[in-house]
C-alpha cells in the first residue's frame, strides 16, 4: 500500500472515531424488523410445542400398546392355568360356572387383540381437516372417549356425521360441545367395532 493510501484510511479511521470510542456504522433495526424476528421467534416456539405434543403423545401411544401386551400375556397365562387344571380333573366339564369363567377370560383376551396404532391412525385420518384430537381414552371392550378442537361449529357437525355414519362406529354421542373466540372444543364417547380392527390388525 503507497503512502498516500494509507494516509487516506488513517484520515478515515480518525474521522469515525469520537472521543475515542468507536461510531456504529450499522444502523439501528426498523420497527418492521423487530415484528419480523419477533414473529419468527413465535413461529419457532409454536413448531417446538407442537413436536413436542406429537413427541409425548407418541410415548403415550407406545406405553398403552406396552401396557396391553403385558395384560395379554397376563390373561393368556390365566387361561393356560385353567385349561390344565380342567385337564388334571380328567372329566367332562359339566359346571356352568367353569364354563362362564373360560368364555370371560376367552373374551377378555379376544378384546385385546387390536392394534393402538390402528386406532390412533383412524381418528388422525376421521379428523382430517375438521379437527385436532388432544386425547384418546380407549378402554379394553373398545368404548372410547374423544376430546379435540375445531375451528367452528360446522366442522364439528361433519365430523359427527362423519362418525355417526362410520361403519368402524358402533354406537356415538357427541357429549359436550363449547365455544370460545378462538375455536370449539368437542367431545365424543361411544365404542368402535372390535371386528373391523381385528381385521386391520390380522392384515398386518
Amino acid at each position: 500500500m503507497s503512502k498516500n493510501n494509507k494516509e487516506v484510511v488513517n484520515k478515515k479511521i480518525a474521522e469515525n472515531l469520537v472521543g475515542g470510542k468507536a461510531i456504529n456504522l450499522i444502523p439501528p433495526k426498523t420497527e418492521a424488523e423487530v415484528k419480523v424476528e419477533t414473529r419468527k421467534v413465535s413461529l419457532n416456539m409454536n413448531a417446538a410445542l407442537a413436536l413436542l405434543f406429537l413427541f409425548l403423545l407418541s410415548i403415550g401411544i407406545v406405553g398403552f400398546n406396552l401396557l396391553s401386551k403385558l395384560d395379554l400375556n397376563r390373561r393368556t397365562e390365566e387361561l393356560l392355568a385353567v385349561e390344565q387344571e380342567i385337564r388334571s380333573r380328567g372329566d367332562i366339564i359339566s359346571s356352568n360356572d367353569e364354563i362362564l369363567r373360560r368364555v370371560k377370560l376367552y373374551m377378555s383376551i379376544e378384546q385385546t387383540t387390536y392394534s393402538a396404532d390402528d386406532v390412533l391412525e383412524y381418528w388422525e385420518s376421521v379428523s382430517a381437516g375438521l379437527g385436532e384430537i388432544s386425547e384418546i381414552n380407549l378402554s379394553q371392550g373398545m368404548n372410547f372417549e374423544v376430546t379435540g378442537t375445531s375451528k367452528n361449529l360446522e366442522d364439528v357437525s361433519k365430523l359427527w356425521y362423519l362418525l355417526g355414519n362410520d361403519e368402524k362406529i358402533e354406537t356415538l354421542n357427541l357429549r359436550n360441545v363449547a365455544k370460545d373466540k378462538t375455536f370449539v372444543r368437542f367431545n365424543f364417547e361411544g365404542k368402535l367395532d372390535y371386528e373391523q380392527f381385528e381385521r386391520l390388525a390380522a392384515t398386518e
